[in-house]
């Protein structure tokens, strides 16, 4: 890498198209996730905030050796089709499986490839504590209750001592 390439900011503030997103197809996504109201109104503003929000500089520290000007931006394959989802952890690629590493390393196993849902595990233990193992929109769904409608973070992880 030159000099100039590491000294120019090759895309600062310039405005990045992603392949076809914008604000409907946004909320097209939250509709098709089924996600409760909350969880859409904040891809919503999520989606805003990038928009509003210009790519970092090469002049920046943390991305002055970052170099994403040959990304394709306008390529991504945002919206795949379903995968199909494994039945076990040994349906999994073998790559994936070691990994993952062992059944007994592990008390939830969560897979995912291109928003798809590969696998969900859950050990039994966890089930009988009631912990929730899913997606982030179905947990939503499934335990309403649980979740704080107006942060849309799971009300229990604000506790003391816990990282906001």
């Amino acid at each position: 890498m030159s000099h100039s390439e590491t000294m120019t900011p090759a895309r600062s503030g310039a405005q990045i198209k992603l392949g076809g997103v914008n604000s409907e197809f946004v909320a097209d996504l939250a509709r098709r996730a089924g996600e409760p109201e909350f969880l859409a109104k904040r891809r919503a503003a999520a989606w805003a905030h990038c928009q509003d929000t210009p790519f970092p500089g090469r002049l920046e520290e943390l991305w002055r050796r970052t170099d994403i000007s040959s990304l394709k931006w306008d390529a991504l394959a945002i919206d795949q089709e379903p995968r199909a989802a494994a039945r076990t952890a040994a349906d999994l690629p073998a790559d994936l499986r070691t990994e993952i590493g062992p059944s007994e390393e592990r008390s939830a196993l969560a897979v995912t490839l291109d928003s798809s849902v590969l696998l969900m595990e859950r050990d039994e233990a966890l089930a009988k504590l009631g912990v929730t193992v899913a997606p982030f929109a179905e947990a939503a769904r499934r335990t309403p209750r649980s979740w704080n409608a107006s942060s849309g973070r799971p009300c229990g992880s604000t506790r003391a001592g816990s990282p906001d």
